[in-house]
C-alpha cells in the first residue's frame, strides 16, 4: 500500500485504514527484525527497526532493502560488519547477491 493511503490524519482515520487492510490481505504477517550490535562482551544486539511482511518477498526485494539499510548506515558512519538471514531461500540468495 502506498504512504498515501495508509495515512492517518484523523483517529476515525485508523480503523478505516485497517479494514482496508484486512480487506486487502495487506497486512503483515512477519516482520523483519533490524539489529545493532555495539562490539563490547556483554553488550546485547538492540533492535532499531521492525520491518512489516507479508512474507511474499523476492531475494532481489530483500537485496534493494539491504543496500538501503547499508547506504543509511554510511551516511551516519555506521560501519556495517554482517547482513544475517534465518535460513529462508529467498534471504540466502539475497545474501549471495551482497557478496
Amino acid at each position: 500500500m502506498d504512504l498515501a493511503e495508509v495515512e492517518v490524519e484523523d483517529v476515525e482515520d485508523i480503523d478505516e485504514i485497517i479494514d482496508c487492510t484486512v480487506k486487502m490481505g495487506a497486512h503483515a504477517s512477519q516482520a523483519h527484525a533490524i539489529l545493532a550490535k555495539i562490539p563490547l562482551p556483554g553488550c546485547p544486539p538492540l533492535v532499531v527497526a521492525l520491518l512489516p511482511t507479508n512474507g511474499k518477498e523476492t531475494a532481489d526485494d530483500i537485496h534493494l532493502k539491504h543496500l538501503q539499510i547499508h547506504m543509511m548506515a554510511g551516511k551516519l558512519k555506521l560501519p556495517v560488519v554482517a547482513f544475517m538471514a534465518n535460513g529462508a531461500a529467498n534471504e540466502l540468495a539475497a545474501q549471495f547477491q551482497m557478496d
